[in-house]
């Protein structure tokens, strides 16, 4: 992955005023609504600057391009991947996720409900490892029967860069997920030429300035996740009729970049 000097965005993220991970804690937002969008990488530098008046930017020990590592569970029947293909109202997500930089790993089961809202619960492990502990058994049973837990294991493990932003009045979060690779089983996928946008808020509708501004940029709302990405990249053979408008989008996206 590349290092943040040979990043060309990161000049415009010293523009930005800085916010500790110890302020942001005051816009957790664990229980949320989330608006996905996803755009070539060309199109950041704009946007960027666009938010630059409404917006700091999350700085970890001077990094402001902060590297994530994901290792997501799922059945060997893929049934986590199989909730979101055949859009059932509430399904989940299962991973470890590592901070590169602080050095700190969490469990985490993401739930998106019935009424559109993530409700996100973690804990905070040594590590991700191939096999799931007891405190990550304990988590997921408030989720998932045991004999589901007991089949789990990883099925995609996946690398990014992100930034952050938190507005200023500490009601939303915006991050902007970028040089994205895949792998699993020996397989490798990327999509470096993307970013995966998301906003984190309490409210269900975006605000006029948000609204416009994505809509200047013709960028629109779009309800894929990286797992789901990843799994099609790493393994075409699975089910993937209900996505395919959206594959087909993001194909686009690769010959117009």
């Amino acid at each position: 992955m590349q290092s943040e000097d040979t990043i060309p965005i990161y000049t415009d993220l010293l523009a930005f005023d800085p916010i500790s991970l110890a302020e942001m804690d005051r816009v957790k937002l664990m229980d949320r609504f989330d608006f996905k969008l996803i755009f070539t990488l060309d199109k950041l530098h704009t946007i960027l600057n666009k938010l630059l008046p409404h917006y700091r930017v999350l700085e970890v020990k001077g990094n402001r391009l902060s590297s994530y590592d994901n290792t997501y569970f799922d059945t060997p029947e893929r049934d986590f991947f199989l909730q979101h293909h055949n859009k059932k109202a509430n399904r989940l997500k299962v991973r470890y996720r590592a901070y590169v930089e602080s050095e700190i790993t969490f469990f985490e089961v993401k739930q998106k409900n019935n009424k559109g809202k993530t409700i996100k619960e973690r804990i905070s492990v040594a590590g991700s490892i191939p096999v799931l502990g007891a405190d990550e058994k304990l988590l997921l049973q408030n989720f998932i029967p045991e004999r589901i837990i007991d089949v789990l294991m990883p099925t995609l493990n996946n690398s990014f860069k992100r930034l952050t932003l938190v507005n200023k009045s500490f009601t939303d979060r915006l991050t902007f997920d970028l040089f994205t690779s895949f792998d699993y089983d020996n397989k490798k996928a990327e999509i470096n030429h993307l970013v995966i946008a998301e906003l984190k808020q309490s409210a269900h509708v975006l605000d006029p300035f948000k609204r416009q501004l994505f809509k200047d940029e013709r960028i629109y709302p779009v309800s894929i996740s990286k797992y789901i990405i990843g799994s099609l990249l790493i393994d075409p053979t699975l089910k993937y009729n209900n996505f395919k408008e959206k594959l087909l989008f993001i194909n686009k996206l690769k010959h117009v970049a």
